[in-house]
């Protein structure tokens, strides 16, 4: 009876070696596994710093200055493998290894166009000027509009508010204390005020603050400085005019818009208001 069992334990610990012998030799293999090779252009010109990862690990290497790269302690068997560059269109293969071996390859990596960089503008949608009616008016399109960012484009380079309204469609800017001769271009005078109206008939223009009507007082004589101005509209004739900008009882005529006789209107949005 005592021979049997010394004859089992002798079994087992040959069986426990052998299993052990098995691992070590597995392990062997696995460490012994790798991939190692060149990473080039489509000219045969050597690409550094290509990273070479393995695929579902953590494993990941460089290549040098010469283009090459060298992964060990792999397991055998397939492996997949991706290549990435910037400028370049990753690479992903895959790759048997052999056990106890380093497959050796040269890859091929082709460069793909880079787009510029590219800078998107766009205005900015000022929320107070939409609650006012601002942008919808200025979508339709009646009257003539200089937006916050033309504003500020303009306002270092000129000396009192009417400056701003040159170029404005029907509208006319006489400066200085004589008459400006019919047909000829008004003289803008360094520190004068300036006279702002309508060349249509009968050339009046109430004007608005933030909403508030002034009557037919001038910008210029608003003590308002270029640089305080958000917005402005302009409307040259009385039937351009919207209901909430008319200096008399209008007379309604179909899309909020009036057909009574009177002035046209020029509305000033200060950045009292306007942020």
């Amino acid at each position: 009876m005592r021979c049997v069992s010394e004859l089992w334990s002798f079994l087992v610990l040959a069986l426990s070696a052998s299993s052990s012998l098995a691992l070590q030799q597995q392990d062997t293999t696995r460490r012994h596994s790798g991939l190692a090779g060149v990473v080039r252009d489509s000219l045969r010109r050597p690409i550094a710093a290509a990273s070479v990862l393995v695929d579902g690990s953590s494993v990941f290497t460089a290549t040098d200055d010469s283009g090459r790269f060298d992964v060990r302690m792999l397991p055998a068997g397939r492996n997949g493998f991706t290549i990435t560059k910037i400028g370049f269109a990753s690479l992903s293969f895959e790759v048997s290894l052999p056990a106890d071996s380093v497959v050796l390859l040269a890859v091929t990596m082709h460069p793909v166009q880079l787009l510029n960089t590219v800078n998107v503008s766009a205005e900015r949608t000022n929320t107070y000027l939409t609650r006012t009616g601002f942008t919808e008016r200025q979508r339709l399109g009646i009257g003539s509009f200089l937006t916050p960012q033309y504003i500020d484009s303009i306002s270092m380079s000129v000396a009192r508010p009417s400056e701003l309204l040159r170029g404005v469609r029907g509208i006319d800017i006489r400066c200085g204390t004589g008459p400006t001769p019919a047909g000829a271009r008004p003289s803008f005078l360094v520190g004068a005020d300036c006279n702002v109206s309508s060349h249509r008939p009968p050339g009046c223009l109430w004007v608005y603050i933030d909403g508030v009507p002034h009557g037919h007082e001038q910008i210029d004589q608003l003590g308002l400085p270029p640089g305080g101005v958000a917005a402005i509209e302009v409307y040259e004739r009385p039937s351009m005019v919207p209901l909430q900008f008319q200096g008399e009882l209008p007379i309604k005529a179909g899309r909020d818009m009036s057909m009574a006789s009177g002035c046209g209107a020029l509305v000033i949005w200060t950045k009292s208001r306007v942020p």
